[in-house]
């Protein structure tokens, strides 16, 4: 179910983003955790018009035919295809994001309900939701706006558990969300997020953050926690932790940040960050078995340190 807002604020991570709309903005029952009553750090308008041309505007970026990012001199434009005519090897531009060089200000355009029938050949809501902005454009606003934050984003679950962030870190198929369902029945323990985490550094403590972007177990929350725990995990026989050194952590890290890669100053300061919380924290590579016994197992971890 939907609300409709002509305005609203939603916090994620920390970060307050503003939203406009000339005639209503959707917003999902998972969202409501995330209205925020704060002063906005980014502010942004979502028109459904025609998309804008972007002449004189050059590639900077790209993820795998999802969006591509361009710029013009202090200006920068993002894209977005529509994922359904990307599974049929279509690529089909179905919003655009023109925005300042912070990422902090600017204009989303959705094609009219006339025109995306016409280019995309199926109908859409007569107007923008709110999940519609955030993927890609509020991610991408995030990663970049957190880099100069001291934070990140990442492919990860974590649960407070006790006042304490126990953070899972892992590829697809890893184990994330089953880890946070088996988690579930655990009172002292509350679900951050099972599919994507922020992590920042706020007066000398990591703290992780939940997201909006839950998993197959759709774990959302505003939520953060001091970070107690970073584990690096998968699917095993048995249940056992093997400490990971700082220099082998971070290359299993890096590969689940979201890397603001069109920034070589953004880069150098996630890189800086990652490698400070890598050595901050006695990182573990966590094989677990598919059931219960792993939350004894990591509660007994978790009391012993």
């Amino acid at each position: 179910m939907f609300k409709s807002f002509r305005e609203i604020k939603i916090g994620i991570g920390g970060i307050t983003f503003l939203l406009r709309a000339k005639d209503s903005l959707l917003l999902p029952f998972y969202f409501e955790e995330f209205i925020s009553d704060k002063e906005p750090d980014v502010e942004f308008t979502c028109l459904c018009s025609s998309l804008p041309t972007l002449e004189g505007y050059k590639v900077i970026a790209e993820y795998r035919n999802n969006w591509r990012i361009y710029q013009k001199e202090r200006e920068y434009a993002i894209e977005s295809y529509n994922s359904r005519l990307l599974e049929e090897n279509k690529v089909v531009v179905d919003r655009i994001l023109l925005t300042d060089e912070n990422f902090s200000k600017g204009i989303a355009y959705l094609p009219s309900e006339k025109v995306y029938q016409e280019i995309i050949g199926e109908p859409h809501l007569p107007c923008w939701t709110v999940p519609s902005f955030f993927v890609p454009f509020g991610e991408l606003i995030l990663v970049n706006f957190l880099s100069h934050r001291e934070g990140i984003m990442l492919h990860g679950a974590a649960l407070k558990y006790k006042g304490e962030g126990l953070v899972f870190l892992g590829p697809t198929e890893a184990g994330k969300s089953t880890m946070i369902r088996l988690w579930k029945e655990e009172r002292e323990a509350e679900g951050l997020s099972d599919e994507t985490i922020i992590v920042r550094k706020e007066k000398g403590i990591f703290f992780v953050y939940g997201t909006p972007r839950g998993g197959s177990e759709r774990v959302h929350s505003p939520e953060k926690a001091p970070i107690k725990e970073i584990f690096f995990i998968e699917h095993g026989k048995t249940n056992q932790v093997t400490p990971l050194p700082p220099y082998l952590a971070i290359q299993r890290l890096f590969p689940q940040i979201f890397l603001p890669f069109w920034s070589k100053e953004r880069l150098e300061k996630i890189s800086i960050l990652s490698q400070e919380l890598v050595s901050s924290f006695s990182c573990k590579v966590l094989s677990f078995v598919k059931d219960r016994s792993v939350v004894d197992y990591l509660k007994s971890i978790v009391t012993e340190d």
